[in-house]
């Protein structure tokens, strides 16, 4: 019952968003922000889209582009996740610890290109 409400939340905040959207240009902050509620409706490929619409304007962010990669991660899009997150974990050696600690990388731990990560 609860999970449903949390639900019907998100869906509520993704149509007022997209009315926001309509009445002017958004910054990547927006996009991301979409992006991350559209992940957790299990709505990876429109999530993955909002992400990467970020991404153009803010390349240089790391929580963005772990943000990506776990999108992309769950949109099938395995060695594209992969090939972000090594960029990333060269950068910063703390989204290694990240990675572990994330839920949404449980199920995909055990796979080796996860493991070469950590």
């Amino acid at each position: 019952m609860d999970q449903m409400r949390k639900v019907r939340k998100f869906e509520e905040v993704v149509r007022y968003s997209t009315e926001g959207h309509r009445q002017k240009e958004l910054d990547s902050g927006y996009w991301h922000l979409r992006g991350l509620i559209l992940f957790k409706l299990s709505k990876f490929d429109e999530a993955s889209s909002c992400l990467e619409t970020a991404l153009n304007d803010n390349k240089l962010d790391i929580n963005l582009q772990y943000d990506f990669a776990k999108s992309e991660l769950w949109n099938e899009n395995k060695q594209n996740a992969i090939k972000i997150l090594k960029n990333i974990t060269s950068k910063d050696s703390s989204i290694k610890d990240k990675i572990r600690e994330d839920k949404d990388f449980h199920k995909f731990k055990e796979e080796l290109l996860i493991q070469k990560i950590l």
